[in-house]
C-alpha cells in the first residue's frame, strides 16, 4: 500500500505532462516563473526545517509544463556520518498520512 501512495504523488506532481511528451530541463524564467521567488523557497524550507533540525533534508523540483524549471537540494542525506543530500537520492517514504 505505501508504494501505491507513493506513485499516485508522482502521477499527481507530473500530471500537466501527457503521455508520450519529452520531459525537459528549462529555466524558471522560459516557463514563467522568476529565479528569485523560487529562492524564496529554499530560504524557507532552510530556516524552519534544515536549521531548525525539524528535517535532515528536502529536495525540491518545481514542474511546469513539462519542464524542470527549478531544483534545490538542501541538508544532509546521513547527518551522523555528514553525506549530503544529491540530487539523484534515493527516498524511502514509509506513510503519507
Amino acid at each position: 500500500m505505501r508504494h501505491n501512495a507513493s506513485a499516485r504523488v508522482l502521477v499527481r506532481a507530473n500530471q500537466d505532462v501527457k503521455e508520450g511528451e519529452n520531459r525537459t530541463l528549462s529555466t524558471p524564467e522560459a516557463v514563467g516563473l522568476s529565479s528569485e521567488r523560487l529562492k524564496r523557497i529554499d530560504s524557507f524550507i532552510q530556516a524552519k526545517y534544515i536549521d531548525s533540525g525539524k528535517l535532515p533534508c528536502a529536495l525540491t523540483q518545481v514542474w511546469r509544463r513539462g519542464q524542470l524549471a527549478y531544483t534545490s537540494v538542501l541538508g544532509s542525506a546521513d547527518v551522523e556520518r555528514g553525506k549530503p543530500l544529491k540530487a539523484d537520492s534515493l527516498f524511502r517514504i514509509y506513510s503519507m498520512t
